[in-house]
C-alpha cells in the first residue's frame, strides 16, 4: 500500500528547486513566471505534504498567472467545496461546463459523490471510462475517488479491472489500488500477498518494504514488522520513512526511549513542513510513556508548527490533562478542540471516537455540569 501521503517519501528530481524558486518569490516579495506545469508540481506537492493553506496560495497564484487554466479552476472549486462554500463552488463550476473534457466530468462525478448522488456519479464515471482505448488508469482514479471518500463501492472499480485481466499475479498498478483500497477499510490481512508478490518481483523497493511494515503494524505483528523494516534500512538507512516506522514498532514493544531517539533524530533531519509530524510523534511517545508534562509541551509545538495536525494535538493534549487530573486545561483543550475543529473531526470516525471517550470519562470522572456545556457545543 505505498502511502499516497507519505511525507517522508518524495519524488526530489528537480521538484524542490521549483518549490525553492516559488517561495524565495514569495519570501522576498517578488514576481516570477511559471509555467502551468511547474505550478501544477508546486500545488500537488503542497497537497500530498497536507500544506493545506500554501496549496490554495499557490492555487491563487497559478491562476493569476493562467486565470483561464481549467485544471487550476478545478482546484479552486475542490477547496471552495471542502471549505463549505458550495455555492461559490458550483457557481465557478458553472463556467467551466462547457469544456466537456474528462478533467470536467470527473470533477462532476465526485462532487455527485459528495451529495450522495451514488447513481449518477457511476453513470459519469461509467461515461469516462469506456472513452478510453485503455481505462486502466481512469478506473484507478475512480477508485481513489471513492476510496477518498470513504465509499466501499471502490470495489465496484477494481472488479471492472478483475474482468479486464488485471490480477496480483500480473499488474503491478492493480496490486497498488488492492492495497490503497483494502488498508483504507482496515483490511490488512489481505494486502500482505500483494505486497510480497511486489518484493519477489522487486526486492530492493523500499517503498514495499514499508508498506508492509506498516500492515504488519496494524496487524501487531511486531516481530514481522521488525524484520521487514530492517530490509529497508539496510537498502537506505537514511530512509526517513524507515526510521519513522522503526520508532513505531519500539513504541508498540513499548521500548519508549529508543522510539524516542528515533523520533528526536527525525525531527533533526527533517524538512520544514514534516516538522509538525514529527513532533506529534515525540508528543504519542512522551505521552504512552506517562511523561504526560514533556506531552503537553510537544503538542504545544505541534500546534505552532502544523494546522493539519492542531486538532490531534489539541486532543491528545486533552488526554494528558486528563491524565495530571488538571480538570480546567482538560475543559479548555476539549473546548478548543471542538471549537476549532468540530467539522474536521467529525469527518474522522477515529477522531470523533477518541472525543466522545474523552467526553465521556470526563463526566465519569467529575460530574459536573460543565460537561452540558461541552456537549452542547458539539451537537450545535
Amino acid at each position: 500500500m505505498p502511502d499516497r501521503h507519505n511525507e517522508y517519501e518524495l519524488d526530489e528530481s528537480g521538484l524542490m528547486n521549483i518549490v525553492s524558486k516559488y517561495e524565495d518569490m514569495i519570501q522576498n516579495h517578488t514576481l516570477v513566471y511559471f509555467d502551468t506545469d511547474d505550478l501544477l508540481d508546486i500545488i500537488e506537492f503542497y497537497t500530498q505534504t497536507l500544506q493545506t493553506q500554501k496549496a490554495r496560495n499557490a492555487i491563487e497564484f497559478a491562476l493569476y498567472l493562467h486565470p483561464d487554466h481549467v485544471d487550476f479552476i478545478i482546484y479552486k472549486i475542490r477547496y471552495l467545496y471542502d471549505d463549505d462554500q458550495k455555492k461559490e463552488a458550483y457557481q465557478l463550476l458553472d463556467q467551466i461546463k462547457h469544456y466537456q473534457s474528462n478533467e470536467v466530468k470527473f470533477l462532476i462525478a465526485e462532487l455527485c459523490l459528495n451529495e450522495g448522488k451514488s447513481q449518477e456519479a457511476f453513470e459519469i464515471f461509467e461515461e469516462i471510462s469506456i472513452m478510453e482505448d485503455d481505462p486502466m488508469e481512469i478506473w484507478m482514479d475512480i477508485t481513489l475517488c471513492y476510496i477518498d471518500k470513504g465509499d466501499k463501492d471502490a470495489y465496484i472499480w477494481i472488479q471492472k479491472m478483475m474482468n479486464k485481466g488485471y490480477t496480483l499475479d500480473n499488474s503491478q498498478e492493480f496490486r497498488d489500488i488492492w492495497c490503497e483500497y483494502h488498508s483504507a477499510f482496515d483490511m490488512y490481512e489481505e494486502i500482505v500477498p500483494a505486497l510480497k508478490k511486489s518484493l519477489d518481483e522487486n526486492p530492493y523497493s523500499i517503498t514495499h518494504w514499508n508498506a508492509l511494515t506498516r500492515c504488519y503494524l496494524y496487524l501487531e505483528l511486531i516481530e514481522l514488522a521488525f524484520d521487514a523494516v530492517e530490509y529497508s534500512l539496510a537498502i537506505d538507512d537514511k530512509n526517513l520513512e524507515a526510521m519513522d516506522l522503526k520508532a513505531k514498532c519500539h513504541l508498540m514493544s513499548e521500548n519508549f526511549e529508543e522510539a524516542f531517539r528515533i523520533y528526536q533524530s527525525l525531527l533533526s533531519q527533517c524538512k520544514p513542513f514534516q516538522r509538525g509530524n514529527a513532533l506529534m510523534n515525540l508528543a504519542n511517545t512522551c505521552y504512552f510513556s506517562q511523561d504526560y508534562t514533556s506531552c503537553i509541551n510537544y503538542c504545544n509545538q505541534t500546534i505552532q508548527e502544523s494546522t493539519v495536525l492542531q486538532k490531534n494535538a489539541r486532543l491528545l493534549k486533552a488526554c494528558a490533562y486528563m491524565e495530571l487530573d488538571d480538570k480546567q486545561n482538560f475543559f479548555e483543550c476539549m473546548k478548543e478542540s471542538i471549537s476549532y475543529h468540530k467539522h474536521e473531526i467529525k469527518k474522522e470516525p477515529k477522531l470523533t471516537q477518541m472525543l466522545n471517550t474523552l467526553m465521556i470519562n470526563y463526566s465519569k470522572r467529575y460530574n459536573e455540569p460543565v460537561f452540558e456545556k461541552l456537549i452542547e457545543l458539539w451537537n450545535l
